[in-house]
């Protein structure tokens, strides 16, 4: 797009803070975020849906070079970006701290928001799965629950001094080999809760006969809910795949963009400390750090190509419990 528009966003945000008691503070809040001229990435030179050759119904098939006795022909993918595409966020943010007392310190927060967007971005990747625009003489089909849609988030970090050992509120007084082992003890974690990324649905092969440059999505099935309930979604079968059909040759699908969802995260994440002072300024630290403490899994996205056999089938997961000791000296 030679006219290079710049692209700009547009915030705006209400919030009410309060303290609850001494040390203990919540705030509640609306926040918004308008995107607007954002980057958008075709095949501009997408033949529309029909039979025989892809190259030859392209809008243009060749391409004379200047200063040059030459033609270039046939033409395939022209792949265009322009400053066309927009988003728009909207949420509600609660913020819950617990400033450092009695050795404990505590922030919690909790987004419920909304994500849309009518573009992915110009190079077409970010998302758990390939997805671009699927008919360039209809962008707006291309309005849809963002990738950067998580509608549910938590996020809860804290870290805790253990309140007994030499210098604390219980057992200040013990001898220096008692402290040496129940003592200077402190915890830590983050947990986390958050919905699943969205997930594009696709379609095997090219249904409508437009090149590679185009991502048809199938069709819809009426009546259909493609999200199953938790009590009916298996890593086998994650999400309705009787929601979507081949569409017919020759012809777009209907269904939206990142259609589904992919399993969310539940996630402790946790350090367990205990100081070893050798003076006033110079401490031994040795640290265990619990990375997915319970070991939860993490799932990947499910298989979104209709037509293969993993359709609607999770077959992967993040990694499981991590666990790392170290020893840290503070001087």
């Amino acid at each position: 797009d030679r006219t290079n528009l710049s692209p700009y966003s547009q915030q705006w945000n209400f919030t009410v803070q309060r303290e609850l008691v001494q040390d203990l503070s919540m705030e509640v809040g609306y926040v918004g975020t308008k995107g607007n001229r954002l980057i958008q990435r075709f095949d501009s030179n997408a033949p529309l849906p029909g039979p025989g050759n892809i190259n030859a119904r392209r809008p243009v098939t060749s391409l004379a070079v200047p200063g040059l006795d030459y033609l270039v022909t046939p033409l395939a993918d022209t792949f265009r970006r322009e400053f066309s595409a927009n988003s728009n966020y909207h949420a509600m943010q609660v913020k819950v701290e617990k400033r450092m007392s009695g050795g404990l310190n505590l922030l919690a927060s909790y987004v419920w928001s909304k994500t849309i967007s009518d573009a992915r971005g110009g190079a077409d990747a970010g998302g758990t799965s390939a997805v671009g625009v699927q008919d360039r003489t209809n962008l707006k089909a291309e309005k849809a629950l963002a990738d950067e849609h998580f509608p549910h988030r938590f996020v809860m970090s804290s870290n805790y001094d253990v309140p007994w050992g030499r210098g604390r509120k219980f057992l200040s007084d013990m001898p220096r080999w008692a402290d040496f082992i129940i003592g200077q003890w402190a915890v830590g974690g983050i947990l986390t809760f958050s919905s699943g990324r969205r997930v594009n649905v696709d379609v095997q092969g090219d249904p409508p006969n437009v090149g590679g440059g185009a991502f048809p999505r199938p069709n819809m099935v009426y009546g259909q809910n493609p999200i199953l309930s938790a009590d009916k979604r298996s890593l086998s079968r994650w999400f309705n795949t009787d929601a979507f059909e081949r569409q017919p040759n020759f012809t777009f699908g209907n269904a939206p963009r990142n259609a589904v969802q992919a399993p969310g995260l539940k996630n402790l994440d946790l350090a367990i400390y205990k100081m070893f002072p050798v003076s006033e300024t110079k401490v031994f630290q040795l640290r265990g750090e619990f990375f997915n403490a319970t070991n939860t899994p993490f799932f990947g996205a499910p298989g979104s190509t209709l037509g293969l056999a993993q359709f609607g089938v999770i077959n992967s997961a993040a990694d499981a419990r991590i666990v790392q000791i170290g020893l840290k000296f503070n001087f």
